[in-house]
């Protein structure tokens, strides 16, 4: 199970691209008219931003030395909007969603992640380090959320953080809509209509969120192509060789069979006894 509702989810990315886009808060500006722009367009159910799995980041409580091995306590994080969770259908499991409204630092964890990092504890209003934020720069985990597959359906889901996308570095995201009815018709409009918010800002990788989920396996659904395959081939090359063999044997004996036959054996009892042979 993928852990969230990916039908009638459609996405596209943009990067940000040109001088205009050079300081983080025109970034920020355009992916608030992108997300207003959105959230009015017939058809457009509820739309949220993402910039997917970014970068790992160590996992640190307030106060807590570096460890040793890092990657024991390092996770992926995503700057997602809020609203975000609600869209994808994503199970609250304690605390809160991300609110528009949320304080600088406000972080939400997966199940993964706290079972790792805050077994036995209560992690919510715990804070930790947010490295973008500067040495001494704090977030504050406001709730936790379910596992999801939704980069890849065939591998176990990891520790993961969402952070708030106001608050974090951006160099593009994801957008993500729930559409009322087929996403892939609507998706040429939906593009020409948010392509006017700035026409230099082009959208690729357009696809619904259960085409993403399939991309992820296909690997794995080609291998299983290719050896069913090599597998059917062989299958038969295997029958042809079975049926020459009994037909060789069978042109040995002929003259057998035809003494049989002239002696009063029945022609389906010889079959039997041909195809019997053959079979062992």
């Amino acid at each position: 199970p993928a852990g969230f509702a990916p039908q009638q989810i459609l996405t596209m990315r943009v990067d940000f691209r040109g001088p205009q886009y050079r300081e983080q808060p025109r970034r920020h500006e355009y992916v608030g008219k992108l997300l207003t722009a959105a959230r009015t367009l017939p058809g457009v159910r509820q739309a949220a931003v993402t910039t997917a799995r970014g970068n790992l980041m160590l996992v640190l409580k307030e106060g807590e030395p570096v460890p040793e091995n890092r990657a024991s306590r390092a996770a992926p994080v995503s700057s997602v909007s809020a609203g975000y969770g609600p869209m994808l259908g994503m199970p609250l499991v304690k605390g809160r969603w991300l609110a528009e409204t949320d304080e600088r630092g406000a972080v939400l964890i997966n199940e993964s992640l706290a079972r790792r990092d805050f077994a036995g504890t209560d992690p919510i209003n715990t804070r930790i380090r947010l490295p973008w934020f500067g040495e001494k720069g704090l977030g504050t985990i406001v709730g936790v959320v379910g596992d999801m597959k939704y980069a890849a359906i065939d591998s176990d889901p990891t520790p993961e953080l969402f952070t708030h996308q106001a608050d974090s570095p951006l160099s593009g995201v994801t957008l993500a809509m729930r559409i009322d009815g087929d996403p892939t018709a609507a998706a040429p409009g939906i593009r020409k209509a948010l392509a006017t918010i700035d026409p230099t800002q082009s959208f690729y990788s357009i696809m619904t969120m259960e085409q993403a989920l399939s991309e992820s396996i296909a690997p794995r659904r080609f291998n299983l192509l290719l050896l069913g395959t090599f597998a059917f081939v062989a299958l038969v090359l295997a029958v042809l060789g079975i049926y020459g063999v009994v037909a060789y044997a069978v042109s040995e004996r002929t003259q057998e069979i035809g003494i049989r036959l002239a002696l009063g054996a029945e022609r389906a009892r010889v079959v039997r006894m041909i195809v019997g042979q053959g079979m062992v």
